[in-house]
């Protein structure tokens, strides 16, 4: 009886697909009419809302809690970039913590990985075919925290800095673990 429900229970959530807000709150009834924790919701909430805060890219995110990327090392998070002019994915990825270990790492070491189709990308690009893209002169620009919190606040400043900083037109890579401008540059 309990494998019965949690199947019905993953096959319910695996209906559920569309905007963050409401792909959500649809799951958070699932999940509570299941009499299920709600805890993995609640971080995933938090997730969406950080990486949506003040970027601009609230309206082209979406949830699909059936996605599946089809590799069995994946543990947690999935995901996909599309385009609306590309019917299929430019590229995805997702959370593997355990991979490194099944490799014969002696440490669990977290990690996120994605890979994408350069084709695709370059297809979508306004230099395509072009020999003197203007990326090259494009500002270089990392973005670090200044060491006085690893809070998700401070990483919501760097996600809010850099999205600045592309709409200007640099090229900015982030700090994603937080360690600080000098740690960073070391």
């Amino acid at each position: 009886e309990g494998l019965r429900t949690a199947l019905e229970l993953a096959s319910r959530l695996a209906c559920i697909n569309g905007k963050p807000s409401a792909a959500l709150d649809s799951a958070r009834a699932v999940v509570k009419d299941a009499g299920a924790a709600t805890s993995a919701l609640d971080r995933l909430e938090e997730f969406f809302q950080l990486i949506s805060a003040g970027c601009g890219i609230e309206e082209h995110l979406m949830i699909d809690l059936g996605l599946l990327r089809g590799l069995a090392y994946y543990n947690g998070i999935v995901f996909e970039v599309g385009h609306p002019s590309r019917g299929e994915a430019l590229g995805g990825g997702g959370r593997y913590d355990g991979l490194a270990r099944a490799l014969g790492s002696p440490d669990p070491i977290p990690a996120l990985g994605f890979a994408y189709n350069l084709e695709s990308l370059m297809e979508l690009s306004p230099d395509a075919g072009d020999d003197k893209s203007s990326a090259t002169k494009r500002p270089l620009v990392l973005v670090a925290a200044d060491g006085q919190g690893t809070g998700s606040g401070s990483n919501t400043g760097m996600l809010q800095a850099a999205a600045e900083l592309r709409r200007e037109g640099a090229v900015v890579e982030l700090d994603v673990l937080n360690l600080g401008l000098e740690e960073t540059m070391r």
